[in-house]
């Protein structure tokens, strides 16, 4: 098994209030806008959480990663 390394372009945002469907659409645009297979990674900097952000063009999906410390 192979382990490889991949980069999502992301934005840091500051909200706080945990991630919503409005924050993703004031962030990257609709579903629909954006198209299925976008995804990036949105920054909750003031939550300190990184969220995997993907779509179908209707739906979005997201997946909260975890920081880990050395």
């Amino acid at each position: 098994m192979s382990v490889g390394a991949f980069r999502l372009p992301g934005k840091a945002y500051g909200s706080g209030a945990g991630l919503t469907i409005a924050l993703l659409n004031a962030a990257f645009g609709t579903p629909s806008q954006v198209g299925a297979g976008f995804n990036s990674v949105y920054h909750d900097t003031v939550g300190a959480k990184f969220y995997t952000v993907v779509t179908d063009g209707t739906n979005w999906y997201t997946i909260l990663g975890t920081v880990v410390s050395a």
